[in-house]
């Protein structure tokens, strides 16, 4: 059974606590990290994907710098987003789907849990160059992520798109993992993949 919540959206209040300046510069670093990781670790026809990747993230958020904000940034606009609109909870994941492409028109679900037993999501997409919220589910089972359980090999994979989970626990982004397509085991982000996919 999944729940619709869309009542989630009057409840929420402004997040005065989220730190954008600091989760955005971390959050950026840890994901490139991760394409770096792999990229390293990869054989050599996989290998030239992964440094393919490493430069279209940089592209796509615009990085120059990781220790620079850049407030026009896709990410740094979701941040701000988020600060305005989600409820007031300090340990979180953000997933991020529809990022690979020729057009970059990522979605985001915020994934956080109150207990051992269901999952809040948040669902948000970039259209026409600004974030929009769409839609409030409750899961009822525990988001139980462990990057190596998620983890395909390449190529036998259920994703069709890069995906980014990232874990910010206090406004510390203690990981950002990085999915190539065809990468991930499993996909439960979307309510009509929820049922197969625990």
């Amino acid at each position: 059974m999944i729940v619709s919540c869309r009542q989630y959206k009057n409840l929420q209040t402004p997040n005065q606590d989220l730190n954008i300046d600091k989760i955005f510069i971390s959050w950026n670093l840890s994901t490139y990290k991760s394409i770096e990781r792999q990229s390293n670790t990869s054989i050599l026809e996989i290998k030239t994907d992964f440094e393919k990747q490493m430069e279209l993230f940089k592209i796509q958020e615009d990085i120059n710098d990781f220790e620079k904000i850049n407030k026009n940034a896709i990410r740094y606009e979701f941040l701000e987003k988020l600060s305005n609109q989600y409820l007031n909870i300090s340990n979180y994941f953000i997933i991020e789907t529809e990022i690979s492409g020729e057009f970059y028109l990522p979605k985001v679900y915020i994934m956080y849990s109150g207990n051992k037993k269901s999952t809040n999501v948040l669902k948000y997409e970039y259209i026409n160059r600004k974030w929009e919220y769409i839609d409030s589910f409750l899961l009822p089972k525990y988001f139980n992520y462990n990057f190596k359980k998620y983890l395909s090999k390449y190529g036998k994979g259920v994703n069709y798109n890069d995906i980014t989970i990232t874990h910010v626990v206090n406004n510390n982004v203690i990981s950002s993992d990085f999915f190539i397509k065809g990468s991930m085991s499993k996909f439960v982000f979307e309510k009509s993949n929820i049922e197969n996919r625990w």
